[in-house]
């Protein structure tokens, strides 16, 4: 039994040091396209800290800018969502850009649309780059011409949430994404075989259903329920403000 217990934690750690050492490959990744960065390793996780080069191009727009940011990769992603700061105070924080989380953390986008850049390819260099290189261009955009450009920012707050999931689902219409979130939240059971609430005459299944079934299926269906949370009570205040 002795022998038995100590193999099962030493293979517990081998399991463990073979995860973490893979994430600081994966680090690694990211400083060789960004050699301005460097890896440090904390309790919570990898910190990537340093210069982030922009050298990017939208409309035949090049823009080229310094970014000084600091990266939390947490050691449980890509289940885990790393948290991204500019600390070098480049980022406007007042008037129409201001895309920061209440920590001061930026905010790259609605977690639906950070789920699905890990979902396509879960390394820390496609995650940091695809998501720091749109949103560090918008912001010396701003700071060049003093508008956001067109390539399609999202509102602020939960509006924003409300436009990515509308997206996400495929749907315009405000009482269709609720009847949808009911679904993501469990209020109402999924049947594959019922109606889909868009009234297109299809069952849910083979109408909107797949979509909501991968998210309830999901790994990261904490992130969805909590979004789904937020625009429903968003929904609720608005059509009930005395309540």
């Amino acid at each position: 039994y002795f022998v038995c217990k100590n193999y099962g934690i030493a293979l517990l750690l081998f399991t463990i040091l073979t995860y973490c050492l893979a994430l600081l490959e994966q680090a690694k990744q990211l400083v060789l396209l960004q050699p301005g960065l460097s890896i440090t390793d904390t309790a919570e996780g990898l910190t990537i800290s340093g210069t982030y080069l922009l050298n990017s191009s939208y409309n035949d727009i090049p823009l080229y800018d310094e970014y000084q940011v600091k990266i939390i990769v947490p050691w449980e992603f890509p289940t885990a969502i790393p948290s991204v700061w500019e600390v070098g105070g480049k980022v406007p924080r007042e008037g129409a850009f201001g895309h920061f989380l209440d920590n001061g953390e930026l905010c790259l986008g609605a977690s639906c649309d950070l789920i699905s850049c890990l979902i396509e390819e879960p390394t820390v260099s496609h995650y940091v780059c695809s998501l720091l290189e749109s949103y560090f261009y918008s912001s010396s955009y701003f700071n060049e011409y003093g508008v956001i450009p067109d390539f399609g920012e999202r509102s602020h707050g939960v509006c924003g949430l409300i436009e990515a999931y509308k997206e996400r689902y495929g749907v315009s219409d405000d009482n269709l994404l609720i009847n949808l979130l009911f679904y993501l939240i469990k209020r109402t059971p999924y049947r594959g075989h019922i109606q889909c609430p868009c009234h297109s005459g299809r069952k849910l299944r083979q109408c909107h259903g797949p979509k909501i079934l991968q998210d309830l299926n999901s790994e990261y269906y904490m992130w969805f329920y909590k979004d789904a949370i937020a625009i429903l009570y968003h929904f609720y205040k608005e059509r009930y403000p005395k309540e």
